[in-house]
Parts: C-alpha cells; sequence; structure tokens
C-alpha cells in the first residue's frame, strides 16, 4: 500500500532544504574569508602595503628596515648634486655639502608604516584580493640647513642685483643734455629662498631662474627736463651766455668774464638770488682796495646795474655800464652783461635756475 505525501508538505521541506544550503553556502564563505583575512594580515605584518610611495620611491611590500635602504639608495643619495640657479646664462652652484641637507629616514618610514595599517583587516584583505592598492605619496622629512640657503642666496643677490640709474643734466659743450635712466633689479630673496630650499629635496631638481623684481630709477629723463625747463651756459673762450628753454637755445647775449687771476668759476651752479638794482657787498679782497667790506648802495659809483642773479661765493651775473668791456675778460669773476640785456634776462630766469660755466 503506497503512502501519499500531501502536496504542501512537500513545497515546505524544499524550501527549509534550500534555505540550509544557502546558509551553510554563506557560512563556508565566511569561514574561507575569515581565514584569508587571517592569512593575509599574519603575511603582511610588518611590511608596508603596496601602492605607498617616499619621494617618487616604491616601498609596497618591504619591511621598515628594507624601505629604510631603499630610501637612502634611491633617494637621499639623488640629493648630493648641487642645486643650480641661472640667470642670463650664469649660473650659481649651491652643493649638497654647503647645503647640509639633512633627511630624518627613520620619521619617514614611520610615516609609510603609518600608511599602511589605515585600513581595517577586512578592508586589507579586499584590497590583497581584488588587486587595488593603498596609493599613498609620502615625502621625505628633508631640509637645507636655513643659514646655508641665507648666505647662497645672498651671494647671488650681489651678483645679480643692480641698482636704477637716474637721467641727469649734463653738458656736451655748452649744450645742456639728459642721459638716459636705466631700470635697475633686485633678486626676490624671500621666493629664491623658498625655491631653493624645495629644490634641495627634490631629486628630479631642475636649475632655478632668479626671480627678480625690477627697480625704476627715480629720476626720470622727463622728470630732469621738467626740473630743467630753464637753464643758463656761459662760455668764457667764446663771451657768449646762452638761455635754454626745454633745451634749444631761446636767447643768445654777449658778456665779459673774470679777467686773469679773478676768473669766473667753472662748473655748475643754480641761480641762488635775485634782486633789482642791488646794493654791491664789497668782498674782503686785496683788488677792492679800500672798499673792500663796504656796502654800496644803488647808484652812479655802484658797478652792478641794473639786476644782479648771483650763483656762486659772491659771483653772479649783473649789468654794467662799461659797455666796452663786453666781449672781454674784464671783470672781478663775476659775468658782466649790457643792463638792457641784463634785464631782459632777469624776467626768464627763475630762481633755482641750472647755470653752467664753462
Amino acid at each position: 500500500m503506497r503512502t501519499h505525501t500531501h502536496p504542501l508538505r512537500a513545497v515546505a521541506f524544499r524550501a527549509v532544504r534550500r534555505s540550509t544550503i544557502i546558509i551553510g553556502s554563506l557560512a563556508g564563505v565566511a569561514v574561507i574569508f575569515g581565514g584569508a583575512v587571517a592569512g593575509l594580515s599574519a603575511a603582511s605584518s610588518g611590511k608596508i602595503a603596496h601602492g605607498v610611495h617616499v619621494g617618487g620611491v616604491e616601498l609596497g611590500g618591504l619591511t621598515p628596515d628594507q624601505a629604510k635602504d631603499r630610501i637612502e639608495r634611491e633617494y637621499v643619495a639623488t640629493l648630493q648634486r648641487p642645486i643650480i640657479v641661472e640667470r642670463r646664462g650664469q649660473q650659481y652652484e649651491l652643493s649638497a655639502k654647503e647645503a647640509r641637507i639633512t633627511a630624518d629616514v627613520d620619521r619617514t618610514v614611520a610615516d609609510a608604516v603609518k600608511a599602511s595599517d589605515t585600513d581595517n583587516p577586512l578592508e586589507h584583505a579586499w584590497r590583497t584580493i581584488s588587486g587595488t592598492k593603498v596609493s599613498r605619496s609620502l615625502d621625505v622629512q628633508a631640509q637645507p640647513s636655513h643659514d646655508a640657503v641665507v648666505r647662497f642666496v645672498d651671494r647671488v643677490r650681489r651678483e645679480v642685483d643692480r641698482k636704477p640709474v637716474g637721467s641727469t643734466l649734463e653738458f656736451d659743450g655748452d649744450r645742456p643734455v639728459v642721459t638716459k635712466s636705466k631700470s635697475g633689479m633686485a633678486v626676490d630673496r624671500k621666493k629664491l629662498a623658498e625655491l631653493v630650499t624645495t629644490a634641495a629635496t627634490d631629486p628630479q631638481r631642475q636649475p632655478i631662474l632668479v626671480p627678480v623684481e625690477a627697480e625704476e630709477p627715480k629720476e626720470s629723463a622727463k622728470q630732469i627736463k621738467k626740473d630743467h625747463h630753464t637753464v643758463i651756459v656761459v662760455n668764457r673762450n667764446e663771451h657768449k651766455l646762452f638761455l635754454y628753454k626745454d633745451f634749444k637755445v631761446s636767447k643768445k647775449y654777449g658778456v665779459a668774464v673774470g679777467m686773469q687771476g679773478l676768473d669766473t668759476p667753472a662748473g655748475t651752479y643754480t641761480i641762488n638770488d635775485k634782486q633789482v638794482n642791488p646794493s654791491w657787498h664789497v668782498p674782503m679782497s686785496a683788488w677792492a682796495g679800500d672798499l673792500a667790506g663796504t656796502v654800496v648802495p644803488p647808484g652812479p659809483t655802484n658797478p652792478i646795474k641794473a639786476r644782479w642773479m648771483g650763483f656762486f661765493d659772491g659771483a653772479g651775473i649783473h649789468g654794467t655800464s662799461d659797455r666796452g668791456s663786453i666781449g672781454s675778460n674784464a671783470s672781478h669773476g663775476c659775468v658782466r652783461m649790457l643792463e638792457e640785456d641784463v634785464i631782459d634776462l632777469y624776467d626768464r630766469v627763475p630762481v633755482g635756475t641750472t647755470i653752467h660755466v664753462i
């Protein structure tokens, strides 16, 4: 006689059996994975994870001692090359010996080990099974001597720095000219020190271009021309006075200059005093005779006529009644002019005007 199983009971049995198989399989996987974790963790214990780089050197799979040896061989040794900076074809070198570069390899290895322990055993196992890496790039704790870098930067600065040259007023014969200005340059000391310090710890270091800052002169040609809108030139040999306005001859006058032994002083001066119908303060000189040290008021006995423009130690430009002396060496050091000429010149020349006597 045959026994019949109820259909619903058969379905329930098959479901329970499948669940048992699935649970059993998962438990097996867990046991296997757990074993893998334990095995991988044990196998990798004390070693640096793959994907950890220090200064471009791969340390994956190495023990700390092996990593230290590799860093010293493949990184620290490369820091012995000189540091080179350049400026317009000129090179300046800082040797590794002068730089006194120090590298804390032990600390660097410790950082690499720490980077390897950032994940838990499950993540570590999964990285190993899946082939993924930590991918960490660390810097070597290295640096040059601060004092050595400062000395080197100062040496470069002394070679490269150039002071700006301002424009000046000069004279080509009886013609005033303005020289061209030249820009200067100064090494950016702070930036160069930073670049040298960075390069000292870079095994792939390239020559450094010296960072400079332009320095413009205070005295530009434009400013010199503005400041010397009016210029006087006295040519003693030609007995001529030239008045320049904006560096072009505006007026030309005949003059008398100092006689031999009492020459009108050559050089460049400034009109520092202007007077109308001035008194004559007689200098304490032998040629003045009894008048020495006295003051002669305006009038017939005063040789200084109409106008006075002083420029140096008692010497000046003034009018004279001795018209025949114009064109000769006849004065006691002053520049004599016809009265009408000195009156004409007076209003054209402000105090502070440059006068050049040649």
